[in-house]
């Protein structure tokens, strides 16, 4: 939900938005293994 509300804060969050969930998906939901090739 917070990707949500970081996306509604308009065209000067993006860069903080697409961090944010670069982060997300690279935690690989905790898993130990990353695979940034599956995105």
């Amino acid at each position: 939900m917070q990707n949500l509300k970081e996306a509604a804060g308009g065209n000067e969050k993006n860069i903080e938005l697409i961090s944010s969930i670069a982060a997300t998906v690279c935690k690989n939901g905790g898993l130990p293994q990353q695979h940034p090739t599956d995105i």
